[in-house]
């Protein structure tokens, strides 16, 4: 869908619910709603609790194809990601990273290595912390062979990852694939048309760029998150809220 087709259907699909009882919603307020929505379907199907049919990213080829455009992948060194340089760490054998400014999900990680003189590609696992602190706590402290470890956390605003490989082993290379966080869906320059209004720093007018065997799901949801917001149901906007966690 386009965005006039969005725009268009938008409304056909707002009087329809509210029976014209509500207020007219403007092009920007339109953007808003479908913005939302798409990143609420986004989260959702990557958790089988969140969505209808009961499956995550990887439980159908469908999965994979709606979000597919989304996919990326970038490496340290010669993408984006940058290595970072701390005086102090909880464990010696951390590497810290910048992630890209577009991640919104890690995918899949892995780690080339230098160990002992032979070149070994290794899988990064992410751990939690307190897995972390558990695994610390055995009498063998490294990574599996053919793995290394991954922790995340933040660092002046960008996601950071912090990479634990084996004891006197060299990094050589890290490479991750993505999923990136969706532009918003604009259906005018809001530039010239909202003094200089911005959704997710942009102001261009764009269209999703999910499958479009998703754009009016996201349209219905979008929809349905304008009639709660005009309809005032502080329950009902509870409940609706509680879906984009």
């Amino acid at each position: 869908m386009n965005v006039a087709e969005f725009s268009n259907e938008f409304d056909l699909l707002y009087n329809n619910i509210m029976s014209n009882a509500a207020p007219s919603i403007n092009e920007y307020e339109k953007s808003v709603f479908l913005t939302k929505a798409q990143e609420e379907i986004v989260k959702n199907y990557f958790n089988p609790k969140g969505n209808k049919y009961g499956e995550g990213f990887d439980d159908s080829i469908k999965r994979q194809s709606d979000f597919s455009q989304l996919i990326s992948t970038d490496i340290y060194p010669g993408g984006t990601i940058t290595k970072l340089s701390f005086g102090n760490s909880i464990d010696s054998r951390s590497i810290f990273f910048t992630l890209p400014l577009d991640l919104l999900f890690i995918l899949n990680e892995s780690v080339l290595i230098n160990d002992s003189g032979k070149t070994v590609i290794t899988q990064v696992v992410p751990l939690r912390y307190e897995e972390y602190t558990r695994l610390m706590n055995k009498p063998y402290k490294e990574p599996l062979k053919h793995q290394s470890w991954r922790l995340l956390s933040q660092h002046g605003g960008n996601k950071k990852t912090e990479i634990i490989i084996k004891s006197g082993a060299t990094l050589l290379k890290y490479l991750v694939r993505y999923l990136k966080r969706p532009e918003p869906i604009i259906l005018v320059n809001l530039t010239s048309e909202y003094n200089g209004a911005t959704i997710n720093n942009r102001s261009t007018a764009m269209t999703c760029q999910l499958d479009e065997s998703l754009h009016r799901e996201i349209l219905n949801r979008a929809v349905e998150l304008a009639k709660m917001s005009y309809l005032g149901d502080i329950k009902g906007i509870i409940e609706l809220n509680s879906r984009g966690e």
